[in-house]
C-alpha cells in the first residue's frame, strides 16, 4: 500500500464504481468538509488558510491515486471510472497519463438500470473537459504515435477544445515549425481529419 490516502481513495473509487457501474441509488450525505465550507465565514484568517491548504492537499492526493489507478489497475472498469473522475474534476496533472490511454474504450452494458456517466471514449471526454492543458500532449501524440487511432483521437480532442477554426490554426502552426518530415506528415493527416469532422461527430 502506498499510504493511507491511497487506501482512502481506493475505497472512494470502489464505492463510486459500485454506484456508477451497477446503476444503484445513493443519497449523498454532507461531508465533513462540506460542513466546514458552510461555516468558513466564521473561521479566523489562520483557520481559513489551514482549511484551504488541507483541501488542496486532499485533492492533490486523490488526483495522484486516481492517476495510479488509471496507470496500474487491471480492471478496465476501474480505469474508466478513474478517467471519468480525473476529467470531471479537471485534474490537469493527469493529462500526460490520460494521453497514453486515449484509446481506452467503454463497452455499453445493455442490462444496466441507468445510463453510464461516460460515453464510448471516456479518456477523450476527460481530456476535452480538462481543456487547454491537454493540447500540448495531444500535439505530442499526433507527432510521435505510430497508432493512427491515437492520432485521430488526439486531433478530435484539439477540435472540441479549441473549436474548428482555432484547431486548424494550431495544427497549421505546428506544421510550419516542425522540421521532422514524419511528424509533419502526421500533423498534416491530423489537420485533414479535423477539417472533415462534423459538429456532431
Amino acid at each position: 500500500m502506498r499510504n493511507s490516502h491511497y487506501i482512502g481513495s481506493c475505497v472512494i473509487l470502489c464505492v463510486f464504481c459500485a454506484f456508477a457501474l451497477a446503476g444503484g441509488s445513493m443519497k449523498m450525505e454532507t461531508s465533513g468538509n462540506g460542513t466546514a465550507i458552510a461555516r468558513m465565514g466564521t473561521l479566523d484568517e489562520q483557520e481559513r488558510m489551514d482549511f484551504l491548504r488541507q483541501l488542496s492537499k486532499e485533492r492533490s492526493d486523490i488526483q495522484g491515486d486516481l492517476i495510479y489507478q488509471l496507470s496500474n489497475s487491471e480492471s478496465s472498469d476501474m480505469r474508466i471510472a478513474a478517467a471519468y473522475l480525473l476529467g470531471r474534476y479537471r485534474m490537469e496533472q493527469s493529462v500526460r497519463v490520460l494521453a497514453k490511454f486515449i484509446t481506452l474504450e467503454y463497452e455499453h452494458k445493455t442490462n444496466w438500470k441507468r445510463e453510464p456517466l461516460w460515453g464510448r471514449r471516456p479518456v477523450v471526454e476527460a481530456l476535452i473537459r480538462i481543456g487547454l492543458p491537454a493540447i500540448p500532449e495531444m500535439i505530442k501524440n499526433i507527432e510521435t504515435s505510430e497508432d493512427g487511432k491515437v492520432r485521430e483521437l488526439s486531433a478530435r480532442v484539439i477540435r472540441y477544445v479549441e473549436g474548428p477554426d482555432l484547431a486548424k490554426f494550431i495544427v497549421e502552426r505546428e506544421i510550419e515549425k516542425q522540421p521532422d518530415e514524419t511528424k509533419k506528415r502526421n500533423l498534416r493527416a491530423a489537420l485533414n481529419y479535423i477539417l472533415k469532422l462534423q459538429p456532431n461527430e
